[in-house]
């Protein structure tokens, strides 16, 4: 997450074509679009079925994604330890959209998903992403996860949650996630205001945010 390209951010070109064009500073792939490539990239969603969760799924299909893996489905199925290994170290991205179970210490908790995802992807060449909707009380842990080495986090702040679903809120939201995601941007509001501004600097500051103080 840094607005000047380092040899690992240009090296990506090579691997996705596609994005990864700028070579010294971020602005062109930040004006174009090319900060990441979508097409055909594997995504393991948990959270599918919330407001958020079901429009930014489907907006990813609609950019080109391979494949999308409910872990809720992962996780009801027999054998499911080695089943979620393995759903996890063959997708590219962990999506994960705020649920009504939240903790670090709760079974598939955000946390410990994020820790397993790292763990069984640590050999590959390529980095993995991490997409986490902001929860109250996992600040400090975003923080830390916003410049982990091995992978890229992006932190989602969903201002005024939609209730209904599917619901244009909902779709809204979505689009402009993707629309900074497609930028590069890891701090990814989805209204912009004087205060996503102000939340931003929060976050980097105190390990906290407007939607996850």
């Amino acid at each position: 997450p840094l607005w000047f390209c380092l040899p690992e951010y240009h090296a990506l070109h090579h691997a996705y074509p596609r994005a990864h064009y700028s070579s010294w500073i971020k602005l062109f792939d930040q004006v174009m679009g090319t900060g990441v490539d979508l097409v055909g990239r594997r995504v393991a969603i948990l959270g599918g079925a919330t407001p958020f969760g079901a429009a930014l799924a489907s907006a990813l299909r609609r950019e080109g994604v391979g494949e999308l893996v409910a872990l809720e489905e992962v996780c009801a199925g027999s054998e499911a330890e080695d089943a979620m290994d393995a759903a996890l170290a063959r997708c590219d991205v962990l999506l994960l959209a705020r649920t009504a179970e939240e903790g670090a210490e709760a079974p598939g908790s955000r946390s410990a998903l994020i820790d397993r995802f790292a763990r069984v992807r640590r050999e590959r060449l390529l980095p993995g992403e991490v997409w986490a909707e902001a929860e109250p009380g996992l600040g400090a842990r975003a923080r830390r996860d916003y410049g982990d080495p091995d992978f890229l986090y992006r932190h989602i702040v969903v201002t005024d949650p939609p209730s209904a679903d599917p619901s244009p809120a909902a779709r809204r939201a979505a689009r402009t996630a993707l629309f900074w995601i497609r930028r590069g941007f890891h701090y990814v509001p989805t209204r912009l205001s004087l205060a996503e501004s102000v939340g931003f600097l929060r976050f980097r500051l105190s390990g906290g945010s407007r939607a996850a103080a």
